[in-house]
């Protein structure tokens, strides 16, 4: 019988970064924390801000949105970042304060009278994310939380090399689903939040 793989979770995360600098691992990530649970969570969570900003297929997505009885267009609160696409391609739209911003050349507005196209990267929780995304993090977060504790000469070749390979699996991950989904938009698990003022479309 095949042994069951359990995708990484927060606490498993966290567990190996304090492993990592000697400390012992903790049962829960509620309540109250150590220092050095509680920072390695927080750097955890960095690190995973940091990845999710460079925008994968799985938290990546093209949406047309319309504007709202103020003609603004509201975003979610998890927007990393957003950039013009399709009918809107070469506008300068940003995410400020919770709202589209038009920075476009002498118009720089939050007034929008017609529909927009956009891509947007999202900040997805850590529990949602592929495997090979959790993996990486985890690597990278444990090194940036290593060299705060203990410098950069605690850092072995090894985990160094752990890190590097799981970035490579992450990017082969991504290249293999770039191909798959040349000619659509990419949907990634933001679909399951509350979206309610957006219109999911395909080309």
């Amino acid at each position: 019988m095949a042994e069951t793989l359990n995708p990484t979770s927060e606490l498993n995360a966290v567990n190996v970064m304090l492993t990592n600098i000697g400390e012992n691992p903790v049962n829960t990530l509620t309540g109250t924390l150590g220092l050095d649970a509680s920072t390695a969570q927080i750097v955890l969570r960095e690190a995973s801000r940091q990845v999710q900003s460079r925008g994968y297929f799985w938290n990546t997505e093209r949406v047309r949105l319309s504007p709202n009885g103020d003609s603004e267009i509201a975003l979610p609160s998890n927007t990393l970042s957003v950039r013009s696409s399709g009918n809107d391609t070469g506008k300068a739209y940003t995410y400020r304060d919770g709202r589209l911003y038009n920075a476009t050349d002498f118009e720089n507005t939050f007034t929008f009278t017609s529909n927009v196209e956009l891509e947007i990267i999202y900040e997805l929780d850590f529990e949602v994310l592929p495997e090979t995304a959790r993996r990486y993090i985890t690597l990278l977060a444990s090194r940036i939380f290593q060299e705060r504790k203990l410098g950069t000469q605690s850092i072995s070749a090894q985990n160094r090399d752990d890190e590097s390979k799981s970035l490579a699996i992450l990017r082969q991950d991504e290249n293999a689903n770039a191909r798959r989904n040349v000619g659509t938009d990419s949907l990634s698990m933001a679909r399951s939040l509350d979206r309610r003022s957006f219109i999911h479309w395909r080309s």
